[in-house]
């Protein structure tokens, strides 16, 4: 299974204590992925789902609160099997789109445990999250851009930023920020999830933490072997022409130190010599060196 199916079934097994959560739970649900059926003699209203435990739980909630009688019927596609909880009863059916449209409503200001619930009954119809492993995505598909404007205020009122964005079948609310994710996990209820979700993340976030110190400690080293290179280049350039011995005692001994220890750092250089020179100590040297080595080839014309 994927991870979006694993949060789906452990989302299925949370069964919220209060009524009002329940009910906000199941219209978050049709909100999602009910469509209404009308025929020449009935009104009806189809609960889609891709698992099993999606569909239970609908029908339990239609059966305990509104005592209606729905039907499940299955799809089979490929490997895959496909649940419909179809409900005839017109009560539910007209009772059900008055309290949707009145859930157009839901914000900030409504309980917060039935805007967790709602928030639930949403992704169990229409929520997809991408696996852990892979580039942080949540979406949530929606109908219209008021019911995307109701859900990110929602999403908002719990600290979780999210925007919108339209396919060609319509429209998604959608999350990117890995914390925002794992803070949906958590809203809604998905506290098994949430652990793995996290655990993988801070895994991913150590890797590149690691990856990002070992390619600037790498830089760095390049960096260094460089500079040693030109340094040992322009001491060998003046001990060839002028000679040595013609540099400064403090700068001769600093430019034997370089041509013995070739790889050795300028802290590792300023330990070796006799003043027990700091990093600073040993670069101004370095530098005076390399200034004598410009003139050298200026006026020698070497380029």
């Amino acid at each position: 299974m994927s991870f979006s199916s694993d949060v789906k079934e452990e989302l299925a097994r949370v069964f919220p204590r209060r009524k009002c959560c329940r009910k906000s739970e199941l219209l978050g649900l049709i909100k999602a992925s009910g469509s209404l059926r009308l025929d020449q003699t009935t009104t009806s209203i189809d609960i889609l789902a891709d698992s099993s435990l999606v569909a239970r739980k609908a029908f339990l909630y239609v059966k305990h609160l509104y005592d209606a009688q729905p039907l499940i019927l299955v799809r089979r596609s490929g490997r895959q099997n496909y649940y419909k909880v179809r409900v005839t009863d017109e009560t539910f059916s007209k009772q059900v789109v008055q309290e949707i449209s009145g859930s157009e409503s839901m914000s900030a200001e409504s309980k917060r445990c039935c805007r967790r619930a709602f928030l639930r009954g949403l992704f169990l119809g229409a929520g997809f999250v991408s696996p852990p492993a892979k580039a942080h995505h949540l979406e949530i598909s929606v109908s219209d851009s008021a019911t995307a404007d109701m859900v990110i205020a929602m999403l908002d009122s719990f600290g979780v930023g999210a925007k919108m964005s339209r396919r060609k079948k319509g429209m998604f609310v959608y999350i990117k920020h890995g914390g925002d994710i794992a803070d949906l996990l958590n809203v809604i209820g998905a506290h098994s999830c949430l652990l793995e979700y996290e655990n993988v993340r801070a895994y991913k976030t150590m890797k590149s933490r690691v990856n990002r110190l070992v390619n600037m400690e790498t830089a760095n080293l390049t960096k260094v072997a460089r500079a040693a290179l030109l340094q040992v280049s322009d001491i060998e350039l003046i001990g060839e022409t002028v000679g040595l011995e013609s540099l400064p005692e403090s700068l001769q001994e600093i430019a034997r130190l370089r041509l013995e220890h070739k790889e050795a750092t300028l802290a590792e250089l300023g330990k070796m010599s006799r003043d027990s020179l700091g990093k600073s100590g040993v670069n101004h040297r370095m530098r005076k060196i390399s200034e004598i080595a410009r003139k050298v080839r200026e006026s020698q014309g070497i380029e």
